[in-house]
């Protein structure tokens, strides 16, 4: 975050950074491939505190998402490369098994970006203050402050989301 407020310097070790971690991609790839034209991840279910997968060897789940490195994969012959991402997707799916009305105010149709982290560390006494001077609003969320308030109330969000995955898992 502080290379940010640098100007062209910040920019240019923000650009150096985030070289160095698709080359720590990169590198692991080129050893795995070495013996096969192919990378065959582990995916892990049990050790995850949040109950979703992870990936180990290589981790494809942790890669960044620039074109350089989604260029690095190409589909066999007659196959075609899906990348996906289910962004809340254990939350789309809690909320249509439990028709919680309040899941459907998160993830129902035509409702405005929000984050079930959020809303649910802005309902706790003791972080709703710092939360609200964010500028987040739960029920009604203006434009931009769900992704403001999960930079300042990182802790906070973070907090919440461990007890919403351990609840739903």
């Amino acid at each position: 975050d502080a290379y940010k407020h640098m100007g062209e310097v910040g920019k240019i070790l923000i650009e150096h950074t985030d070289r160095v971690k698709e080359l720590s991609f990169i590198e692991k790839y080129i050893e795995l491939t070495t013996d096969r034209p192919t990378i065959h991840p582990s995916f892990n279910l049990p050790g995850t505190s949040t109950g979703r997968l992870s990936s180990k060897e290589p981790n494809l789940q942790q890669l960044p998402k620039t074109k350089r490195m989604m260029d690095l994969f190409i589909a066999r012959p007659g196959y075609i490369w899906v990348d996906l991402d289910f962004k809340a997707l254990e939350n789309v799916v809690a909320a249509e098994l439990s028709d919680d009305p309040n899941l459907y105010n998160l993830y129902g149709d035509d409702v405005p970006e929000n984050d079930s982290h959020l809303f649910l560390a802005s309902h706790i006494g003791a972080w709703k203050e710092a939360i609200a001077l964010s500028g987040y609003q739960p029920y009604n969320p203006p434009p931009g402050s769900v992704a403001k308030a999960k930079k300042e109330c990182k802790a906070q969000r973070n907090k919440a989301k461990t007890v919403v995955y351990a609840c739903i898992s």
